[in-house]
């Protein structure tokens, strides 16, 4: 039971420090900071939201083998934890359809768009504020939720002061990338490049 314990604490201890690089959060701030200016000139194309997020987020693998491995190693986790970030993001995926289909053949009733032309910030402001809740509360990245918090009133805010809808997503991006680079400056200096495999783990399997 002990050894059981300590595989268990070890295994957190490697996840936290693994996504602790500040990779992760520099990539999805860009690429909601590039959302908030393409829809201050385009603001038709929100619908693509999703995809534009998935994209960013999944190219930051590369940065991840060159800053994050070197220092402490491939990290590869239990099953389990990976199946559920997998659902999420699958998740994402069939939401961003989903949305993609109703703009594109105007699947929407007028009692709908009317609603949404009142109240769609609250919507989003749920909607956005619950994924990121949602994806920290799964993956164990809590300061996720955070950002669900800081979404869930930038958005609030605009809808009470009628702000045009860059702000709120640009002050969100923003807020995530600076955060990403100080973690990254601190990650870089807690942790020294080395040129070995020590350190690596491998398919942890606790409950």
């Amino acid at each position: 039971m002990t050894e059981h314990v300590d595989l268990k604490a070890l295994e957190r201890r490697a996840y936290t420090s693994y996504h602790q690089d500040g990779i992760v959060d520099i990539f999805l701030g860009l690429a909601i900071v590039t959302l908030s200016i393409i829809l201050l000139f385009f603001e038709t194309i929100f619908y693509l939201i999703g995809g534009i997020l998935v994209v960013w987020v999944v190219s930051y693998a590369g940065a991840k083998r060159s800053i994050t491995v070197p220092r402490i190693g491939y990290v590869e986790f239990k099953q389990s934890r990976r199946y559920r970030v997998m659902f999420l993001v699958t998740l994402l995926l069939v939401l961003n359809f989903v949305i993609f289909a109703i703009m594109a053949f105007g699947l929407l009733t007028p009692e709908l768009r009317i609603f949404l032309n009142q109240y769609g910030l609250l919507v989003v402001a749920g909607v956005v504020g619950g994924l990121f809740a949602l994806f920290g509360w799964v993956t164990q990245v809590y300061r996720l939720s955070g950002y669900g918090a800081l979404a869930f009133l930038v958005f609030i805010i605009t809808h009470v002061f009628q702000l045009h809808l860059f702000f709120p997503i640009f002050v969100l991006g923003l807020t995530i990338t600076v955060t990403g680079f100080v973690m990254l400056y601190q990650f870089v200096q807690k942790y020294p490049k080395v040129e070995s495999s020590e350190g690596s783990y491998d398919n942890w399997e606790d409950e």
